[in-house]
C-alpha cells in the first residue's frame, strides 16, 4: 500500500512538471521518417526463406533474458552483502 501510494505521488508530480511546459509539434523529418522504415522492413520480411528470423528472435529473445536474469543476480547478490547482520559491510 505504501509503494503504490508513494507511486502515485510520483506519476502526479511528473504529470504536473509535464502540464509546466507548453505543447510542441515534432519536426517534419522526425515523422516522416517512418515510410523509410516500413520500406526496409517490407524488403527485409522476404528473407524469411533465407534466413530463419523466428529462431533468430528466439536466440535473441533468450539471451537478452539470461543477461538480464545474470545482472539481477549479481544486484541481489551484492545488495545482500551489504546487509551487517550477515556480516557485509553495511555503513
Amino acid at each position: 500500500m505504501i509503494t503504490e501510494f508513494l507511486i502515485t505521488i510520483g506519476l502526479s508530480v511528473v504529470g504536473w512538471i509535464g502540464t509546466l511546459f507548453q505543447p510542441f509539434q515534432l519536426p517534419s523529418w522526425l515523422t516522416s521518417s517512418g515510410s523509410g522504415l516500413y520500406a526496409f522492413l517490407n524488403y527485409a520480411s522476404g528473407l524469411g526463406a533465407w534466413l530463419p528470423l523466428t529462431a533468430l528472435g528466439t536466440c535473441i529473445t533468450f539471451l537478452v533474458v539470461c543477461f538480464g536474469s545474470m545482472l539481477a543476480s549479481k544486484l541481489i547478490l551484492r545488495l545482500w552483502s551489504m546487509l551487517p547482520f550477515i556480516g557485509g559491510g553495511g555503513g
